[in-house]
């Protein structure tokens, strides 16, 4: 299996309860075709989204629809919702600083799915590993999550 001398698995955890699906799913070719990195979504009406990692914010979005954690050998970015930066941060209320350190559950972004649903814009969370290409990782997706769960094992 696994060569545990050599090899450490990280843990990142669903930020939001919903229905998870890979990446290639995702409605934007940005992330379908893979070009931020690998990663999932979640199909979510959580309005709370969460840490799911130990670790600092290194970027928030001036519009409020991503940020970018780091920690722990991990490098993930959330991104909420397809085409959402185009309002401009209406509808996201960051709950964090740049530079903070959060830890998994950390209260970071609420999200006015009502906002986005009379919008009719898509405001599924996705999450995207940014860590060098080639690094294993195993993902629960197409199948319910819970918010504070294991979703992603990565094999560093």
């Amino acid at each position: 299996m696994f060569n545990i001398k050599s090899k450490k698995n990280q843990f990142i955890y669903a930020p939001v309860s919903g229905v998870s699906y890979p990446i290639q799913k995702v409605p934007d070719e940005t992330f379908n075709q893979k070009l931020m990195g690998e990663g999932m979504a979640i199909c979510t009406y959580d309005s709370l989204v969460v840490s799911p990692i130990k670790g600092e914010v290194k970027v928030i979005a001036s519009t409020k629809h991503a940020l970018m954690i780091e920690g722990q050998g991990v490098e993930l970015l959330l991104h909420i919702g397809v085409n959402t930066c185009n309002f401009g941060g209406e509808g996201f209320d960051v709950l964090v600083k740049l530079n903070e350190k959060v830890n998994i559950g950390t209260p970071l972004v609420r999200v006015n799915h009502e906002f986005f649903q009379s919008n009719e814009i898509n405001s599924d969370v996705i999450l995207v590993y940014t860590n060098k290409k080639g690094d294993e990782l195993l993902m629960e997706t197409e199948k319910e999550v819970i918010k504070g769960k294991s979703v992603i094992t990565t094999i560093l």
